[in-house]
Protein backbone atom coordinates (compact mmCIF):
# COMPACT_ATOMS: atom_id res chain seq x y z
CA UNK A 1 0.00 0.00 0.00
CA UNK A 2 1.05 3.22 -0.66
CA UNK A 3 0.32 6.59 1.23
CA UNK A 4 0.70 10.18 -0.20
CA UNK A 5 1.37 12.79 2.26
CA UNK A 6 0.54 16.35 1.40
CA UNK A 7 3.59 18.83 2.92
CA UNK A 8 2.78 21.92 0.34
CA UNK A 9 1.41 24.09 2.52
CA UNK A 10 4.38 23.26 4.59
CA UNK A 11 7.01 23.96 1.59
CA UNK A 12 4.78 27.51 0.68
CA UNK A 13 5.16 28.87 4.30
CA UNK A 14 9.13 27.53 4.42
CA UNK A 15 9.26 29.94 0.86
CA UNK A 16 7.53 32.59 1.63
CA UNK A 17 9.62 32.58 5.23
CA UNK A 18 12.90 32.50 2.51
CA UNK A 19 11.26 35.06 0.15
CA UNK A 20 11.08 37.59 2.70
CA UNK A 21 14.26 36.96 4.27
CA UNK A 22 15.72 37.72 0.72
CA UNK A 23 14.05 40.63 0.10
CA UNK A 24 15.25 41.95 3.92
CA UNK A 25 18.87 41.21 3.04
CA UNK A 26 18.69 42.48 -0.30
CA UNK A 27 16.95 45.32 1.16
CA UNK A 28 19.39 46.04 3.58
CA UNK A 29 22.06 45.94 0.98
CA UNK A 30 20.58 48.17 -1.16
CA UNK A 31 20.44 50.23 1.24
CA UNK A 32 23.68 50.99 2.36
CA UNK A 33 24.72 51.08 -1.68
CA UNK A 34 22.00 54.14 -1.62
CA UNK A 35 23.75 56.08 1.05
CA UNK A 36 27.57 55.35 -0.37
CA UNK A 37 26.32 56.83 -3.96
CA UNK A 38 24.26 59.35 -2.04
CA UNK A 39 25.81 63.04 -2.37
CA UNK A 40 27.95 63.47 0.31
CA UNK A 41 27.04 67.42 0.79
CA UNK A 42 24.18 66.84 3.24
CA UNK A 43 23.75 63.92 5.40
CA UNK A 44 20.10 64.11 5.00
CA UNK A 45 19.52 62.89 2.19
CA UNK A 46 21.38 59.38 3.18
CA UNK A 47 19.54 58.81 6.71
CA UNK A 48 16.31 58.90 4.56
CA UNK A 49 17.51 55.89 2.73
CA UNK A 50 15.29 53.03 3.46
CA UNK A 51 13.33 50.16 1.68
CA UNK A 52 10.00 48.27 2.83
CA UNK A 53 8.64 45.03 1.33
CA UNK A 54 4.78 45.67 -0.15
CA UNK A 55 3.58 42.64 -0.92
CA UNK A 56 6.34 40.31 -1.30
CA UNK A 57 8.46 42.87 -3.74
CA UNK A 58 11.19 45.64 -2.22
CA UNK A 59 10.69 48.67 -2.77
CA UNK A 60 13.99 50.95 -2.14
CA UNK A 61 12.98 54.28 -1.04
CA UNK A 62 14.36 57.52 0.04
CA UNK A 63 11.34 59.10 2.82
CA UNK A 64 12.40 62.73 3.06
CA UNK A 65 9.43 63.90 4.98
CA UNK A 66 10.20 67.65 5.19
CA UNK A 67 8.62 71.10 3.06
CA UNK A 68 10.30 69.74 -0.20
CA UNK A 69 8.82 66.15 0.35
CA UNK A 70 9.60 63.08 -2.14
CA UNK A 71 10.91 65.65 -4.74
CA UNK A 72 14.46 65.99 -2.80
CA UNK A 73 15.69 62.68 -3.82
CA UNK A 74 13.62 62.68 -7.08
CA UNK A 75 15.82 65.89 -8.26
CA UNK A 76 19.09 64.55 -6.94
CA UNK A 77 18.71 61.35 -8.87
CA UNK A 78 17.56 62.68 -11.93
CA UNK A 79 18.35 66.38 -12.01
CA UNK A 80 16.08 69.30 -13.61
CA UNK A 81 16.81 70.77 -16.84
CA UNK A 82 18.92 73.32 -14.88
CA UNK A 83 21.02 70.86 -12.55
CA UNK A 84 22.90 67.75 -13.44
CA UNK A 85 21.18 64.52 -11.34
CA UNK A 86 23.68 62.65 -8.84
CA UNK A 87 22.33 59.48 -9.10
CA UNK A 88 21.90 57.38 -5.67
CA UNK A 89 19.59 54.75 -6.15
CA UNK A 90 19.95 53.03 -9.52
CA UNK A 91 23.69 52.56 -9.11
CA UNK A 92 22.59 51.09 -5.92
CA UNK A 93 21.16 48.26 -7.58
CA UNK A 94 22.60 48.39 -11.17
CA UNK A 95 26.26 48.30 -10.31
CA UNK A 96 25.87 45.22 -7.82
CA UNK A 97 23.52 42.79 -9.64
CA UNK A 98 25.91 40.00 -9.05
CA UNK A 99 26.40 40.92 -5.46
CA UNK A 100 22.23 40.80 -4.94
CA UNK A 101 22.05 37.89 -7.23
CA UNK A 102 24.18 36.10 -4.62
CA UNK A 103 22.15 37.57 -1.11
CA UNK A 104 18.58 36.20 -3.29
CA UNK A 105 20.18 32.38 -3.69
CA UNK A 106 22.46 32.15 -0.27
CA UNK A 107 19.00 33.24 1.12
CA UNK A 108 16.59 30.68 -0.41
CA UNK A 109 20.12 27.47 0.06
CA UNK A 110 20.06 28.54 3.85
CA UNK A 111 16.16 28.51 4.19
CA UNK A 112 15.81 25.01 2.18
CA UNK A 113 18.37 22.99 3.98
Amino acid sequence: MVRFVNRSGKFMSQLNANQTNALENVGSFCVDKMQYYCAKRTLRLQRHCKFKIVRNELALINDVENDQGVAYAIFNEFGTRKWVGQPFMKPAVMNHLTEIKQIMGNAFKRGMS
